[in-house]
C-alpha cells in the first residue's frame, strides 16, 4: 500500500510490546489498549478467523477478542506513529486454513484518521468508519469495507468483496470472489477473473475487467466507464447520461446498454457474429454481405459524450431506462 509520508512528532508515550506467550494466548480473550497518535499507521495481521475493525473518536488503539487457539505469539507494539497487531500461530501451513479451529475472533477500535493495512490468509475482514486511507487483503477471507478515503485498496484471492461508501481513489481486485459495490465518490478500478461484478453508483471514473464473470454497473450519473470481458455478459444502467465515454468490449458474452435522461453522443457499435439491437433511435445496424458481423454508428443530441461497444460473437442491445 502506498500510505503517504505523515510527520514523526513527538509522542509523550514510551514504546511498548505484548507478546503474549502460548500458554495464555491458546484460545484466550484479550482486551488491550494504549494510546497511539490519531493520524498513525495501524497494521493488523491475523492469519485465520475474523477481524473486525471501529473506529472511534479517541486517540487510543483498544484491541479485544479471542485468540487462535493455536497462537505462539501475539503482538502489540506502539512505537511512534506506527501501531502493530500480529497474532503468530504455529508454522504449520496447514493448520492456517482452519484445522478444526476457528481461529482468532478480535475486534479493533481505533482513530478515524488512522492509516490502516489488515493481513490475513483465511480471514474474514470488516472494517466500518475509516476516513483515511485503507489497504485490506486476504487469500480466502471475505472482505467487507465501510468508508475510507484517499487510496482504498482491497484484494481477495477466493473471497467475496464488499465495499461502500468510499471517498478517493479506489482498487478492487479478485481472482473468484465476486465483488459488490455502491457509494463509490471518485476514481476506481474493479478487476476478477471469474467472480462477477456488482457496481451501483461505483465512482465518477471507473475501469472494470474480467475474465469469466458478468459485469453489471448500474449508477445514477455514468461520467466515464471503460471495460473488458472474455466470456462475461456486461450491463450497464444509467439513469442520466454524463458528457464522459462509456467503453466495454468482450469476446463471446452479450453487451446491453440501458440509458437515461437526456442522451448527448456519438454511438460506436460492433459486433461479430451477434446481433446488434437498437431501442435508443431509429437507426438500423449495416450488416456485412459476407462475414455476417454487424456496426452501428449514429449521434444523439449534440454527441458531447461517446460510447464504444464491441464483441466478437455476442449480442448487443440498446435501449432507454
Amino acid at each position: 500500500m502506498n500510505i503517504r509520508n505523515f510527520s514523526r512528532r513527538i509522542f509523550a508515550v514510551s514504546t511498548f510490546v505484548a507478546l503474549v506467550p502460548v500458554a495464555l494466548a491458546e484460545g484466550e480473550s484479550v482486551d488491550m489498549t494504549q494510546d497511539v497518535q490519531s493520524e498513525g499507521l495501524v497494521s493488523i495481521n491475523v492469519v485465520r478467523g475474523r477481524v473486525s475493525v471501529e473506529a472511534w473518536d479517541k486517540s487510543a488503539v483498544r484491541v479485544h477478542g479471542t485468540l487462535d487457539e493455536k497462537t505462539k505469539e501475539f503482538i502489540f507494539e506502539v512505537d511512534g506513529d506506527e501501531t502493530q497487531i500480529e497474532v503468530k500461530i504455529d508454522n504449520d501451513r496447514d493448520s492456517w486454513w482452519g484445522g478444526g479451529s476457528q481461529g482468532s475472533d478480535l475486534t479493533v477500535q481505533l482513530p478515524a484518521m488512522s492509516l490502516l493495512e489488515v493481513k490475513g490468509v483465511s480471514t474474514d475482514v470488516d472494517v466500518q468508519g475509516m476516513e483515511s486511507d485503507v489497504d485490506i487483503g486476504a487469500v480466502s477471507g471475505d472482505l467487507n469495507l465501510v468508508g475510507g478515503k484517499g487510496r482504498v485498496t482491497v484484494q481477495s484471492v477466493s473471497g467475496d468483496v464488499d465495499v461502500r461508501d468510499v471517498t478517493g481513489r479506489l482498487r478492487i481486485g479478485t481472482v473468484s470472489g465476486d465483488v459488490d459495490t455502491q457509494g463509490i465518490n471518485g476514481e476506481a478500478k474493479y478487476t476478477s477473473v471469474s467472480g462477477s461484478i456488482l457496481i451501483r453508483d461505483g465512482g465518477d471514473h471507473m475501469s472494470v475487467e474480467t475474465v469469466s464473470g458478468d459485469i453489471e454497473v448500474s449508477n445514477d450519473l455514468v461520467n466515464s466507464v471503460a471495460g473488458h470481458s472474455v466470456s462475461g455478459d456486461i450491463e450497464v444502467i444509467s439513469q442520466e447520461t454524463g458528457l464522459g465515454d462509456i467503453e466495454f468490449d468482450s469476446v463471446s458474452g452479450s453487451i446491453r446498454l440501458r440509458l437515461g435522461g437526456d442522451i448527448n453522443a456519438r454511438f460506436d457499435i460492433e459486433t461479430g457474429s451477434g446481433a446488434i439491437r437498437n431501442r435508443l433511435s431509429k437507426d438500423k445496424p449495416k450488416v456485412s454481405k459476407y462475414v455476417g458481423d454487424e456496426s452501428l454508428r449514429f449521434t444523439m443530441g449534440d454527441g458531447d459524450g461517446s460510447v464504444v461497444l464491441s464483441t466478437r460473437s455476442g449480442d448487443i442491445n440498446l435501449s432507454a431506462n
